[in-house]
Formats: C-alpha cells, structure tokens, sequence
C-alpha cells in the first residue's frame, strides 16, 4: 500500500522549490518535492499522489518525457499533471497539452492562479474517483442482482411446477382418490408452497435492509426466556429428525436493551440452519453467556461443516454452500448474509468456527453497558 499524498513536485530550481514548499506548507497540502525524473520515479514507489505539479526544463528528462512516462503507466495515468514552465509559446503549449497535461502555469507565478488550478483538479481527480467507485458499486449490484434473480428464477419454478402438477392430479382424481393420499398431496403442495415464500421473504427483508429502513426499537427484554422461547419453536423439527436441542443458559433471568424482533430474527436463522443442516440423531448446543463486556450467543452442530471454499463465501449474498440440507429444506443463500447485516445493526458481530465433516459452531456477540444488561 502506498502512502497518499495530495501533490507530488518536479522542479529542479533550489529557489523555486523552497518557494513552491513555502506556499503549499502554508495551504495545508500534504506533497513532496523531487529534482529530477529519476527522483521523482524513486518517491512514486512508495508515494501516491493525486497531483503531479512538473517543471518542463529539467535536467535529463524534460518534463514533457516525465509525462509521456507518467501517462503510459496505469498506476498514474489518470492523475493530473500540470506544467510549470518558464516556456510562453503556443506550440510548446500545445506540445504539453498533447502529452497528457491538463494545465499549465507560467513563471513567475501569480499564486491566486496557482491555488485556483490546484484545487480546480484536485476536486475534478476526487470528483472522478468518486464516479468510478460508485460505478464500480452499481456494477457489483447489478451483478448480484442477476445472480440473485437465476437462482430465485430457478428457485421458483421448481415448486410452481410441482405445485401445479399435484393440484392438477389431485382435481383429476378428486372421486377417487383417498383421504390419506390427499393429505400427503396437500402438505407437499404446502411444503413446495413455504419454499417459495421463504424466497420472496428474503428478497424483500434484504430490500428492506439495503434502503436503510430498518429502525431499531430497543427495549429491555429477558433474553434467557427469549431463547426458551425459540427453542420451543424449533422443538418440533428438531425431533422430526430426532436431534437432540442441548442448553446452557445463566440461573438467573438475563436482562438486555436489545430490539427483540432483531434478535429473534438472528437467532432464528442460526438455529433454522443448524437444524437443517444437522444429520438426524445428532446434537445441537444452544448457549448465553456474560462476560464483563459482553453477551456472547453460540450454536454449535454436528453437521457437514464447512470447506475452506465455503468458508470464503460465508456472509456473503447469493452464495450457495457446498454443504446442503439433510433433511430436504430449502436454502435460499441470503440468511446469512441477512444475519450479518442485522448483528451489525445491533454493535455486534457475527463468526463461524467450522471443519468441514466436524459441525460449524456460530457465535453472535453484542456489546453492552452498564445500562444495557441486568442479570
């Protein structure tokens, strides 16, 4: 990483860099000064300006060499150069401008001028900067909205399909066909139905999020009953695949500011995968614990874990896992991401401790003060 600095100076006069040094010390910009091309190459190893300030009568290489030099090279191609010449004739003028410079001023220099066409390209540089990161940004997003849309495309159709056809068997053989096979057709309708609600969900939760409107309404709650509360949620599933819930939560009630529907959210996620993505006879380890800063939040599994590979991607949106659900749930790809996002909102931060065949242990911690916990 190069150290940032506003200009960089190739002058080669003693009296006009002590001047040149006066005048930009005093204007508060950060710069360097060089007296000669290969000076000047040896500071930009380490240097980055968004400036080049460049005398053309140089010793060696002139200044319309430097530029040409500068120019060809995509590390400083896009920084502007300005002339500092002594030269009044318009073909010499023209000549810099050809190069690549955006400016010149003459010597001596009225310094009004000089300040009006630093600052004129400096904010036209950081102005550009800008538009590229933002362009960048926008590009990145539309890609992870074609991302996201192939897959909620793929995602969608196959139980619409499924959807579709078993109605249409069931209309078909409605005389005949028998109660228990009617159920089974209804809660596979209903299954492949949740699915697709799961991804519309999450298409709009993370909509919601990514237009900042979600308002934090914190409260004091007991997280100890909070989490009683949604293990008793996911009790049922979790004995469906004969999945031991294991939990280790304080004696006493703990008490925290917190948003409850945030929390729940989070949590929620958390136990919905490693419900998911544990083998049936397994275990799971839910537990809350206090330490003089903080609340720390784990959920342990023994399911497949998680590769190197998969680890890279964890958190991030429309990412798919290796790992797949044991029991044939859904899995949209935008959880954890969702999850991430929310941990942040709440000052706390989201990690995962996983081998790939050992199980995945997740950990939300949240920050508290003085104010913020009672137990």
């Amino acid at each position: 990483m190069k150290d940032k600095i506003e200009i960089l100076v190739i002058e080669d006069e003693p009296v006009i860099q002590q001047t040149l040094e006066a005048y930009l010390d005093a204007s508060g910009y950060t710069f360097a000064i060089a007296g000669s091309a290969p000076e000047a190459f040896e500071l930009l190893r380490t240097l980055r300006p968004e400036l080049f300030l460049c005398d053309i009568m140089l010793p060696g290489m002139n200044g319309f060499e430097i530029c040409k030099v500068l120019k060809s090279n995509p590390d400083f191609s896009d920084i502007p150069l300005i002339f500092l010449t002594a030269l009044h004739r318009s073909e010499q003028i023209i000549q810099g401008l050809e190069v690549g410079a955006v400016d010149y001023v003459t010597k001596p220099f009225n310094f009004s001028e000089l300040e009006a066409r630093i600052k004129t390209h400096l904010e036209l540089f950081r102005g550009r900067k800008k538009l590229q990161e933002y362009t960048l940004k926008l590009e990145c997003m539309n890609a992870e909205k074609d991302h996201f849309l192939g897959i909620a495309a793929h995602d969608l159709k196959n139980p619409l399909a499924t959807i579709l056809l078993r109605a249409q068997m069931t209309q078909m053989k409605s005389t005949s066909i028998l109660p228990e096979k009617l159920e089974s057709s209804m809660q596979q309708i209903c299954d492949d139905a949740q699915r697709m609600l799961d991804i519309v969900t999450n298409l709009l939760e993370l909509n919601r999020l990514e237009t900042g409107s979600l308002e934090l309404q914190p409260e004091m709650h007991d997280l100890k009953d909070l989490c009683q509360t949604l293990l008793e949620t996911w009790q049922t599933r979790a004995t469906q695949k004969k999945i031991s819930l294991i939990t280790s939560f304080p004696e006493n009630p703990v008490r925290f500011l917190v948003d409850r529907s945030v929390l729940i959210q989070i949590l929620d996620n958390l136990l919905s995968n490693a419900v998911k993505y544990s083998f049936p006879e397994k275990r799971i380890w839910f537990s809350l614990s206090l330490s003089e800063q903080e609340l720390v939040f784990e959920i342990k599994d023994e399911g497949p874990g998680l590769t190197e590979e998969d680890q890279k991607k964890l958190f991030k949106k429309f990412m798919r896992l290796s790992a797949q659900p044991t029991g044939g749930e859904s899995s949209t790809g935008l959880g954890l991401s969702i999850v991430k996002y929310l941990a942040e909102q709440l000052g706390g931060k989201i990690g995962c401790d996983s081998q790939s065949g050992l199980g995945s242990c997740f950990c939300l911690v949240l920050p508290f003060s003085d104010k913020g916990v009672d137990n």
